[in-house]
């Protein structure tokens, strides 16, 4: 899974500081599919802490390379995106 959100991490780091969002939409358009149905799920409404108190299996962390060069404004411009597009 690393590998498809590694070339975003790379568009995210060569694109322009603002650009983030857009170029994380761009990016969606072409490989949202890819993503585990987990990732797609973390954006969907209610799917935060479990309101019945039901303990979710543990995830494992995934980190693609590049992804701790990024700006905070790049990560929060990504997560905005993901949020547009899954949530």
């Amino acid at each position: 899974m690393t590998a498809p959100l590694a070339d975003l991490v790379a568009g995210l780091r060569a694109a322009a500081p603002g650009a983030a969002q857009d170029t994380t939409l761009r990016w969606l358009e072409g490989h949202a599919e890819l993503l585990s149905p987990y990732l797609r799920g973390r954006f969907a409404g209610g799917s935060g802490f479990p309101a019945d108190g039901t303990v979710r299996e543990p995830a494992v962390p995934v980190e693609p390379a590049g992804f701790r060069e990024l700006t905070f404004r790049q990560a929060c411009g990504a997560v905005a995106a993901f949020e547009e597009v899954l949530g």
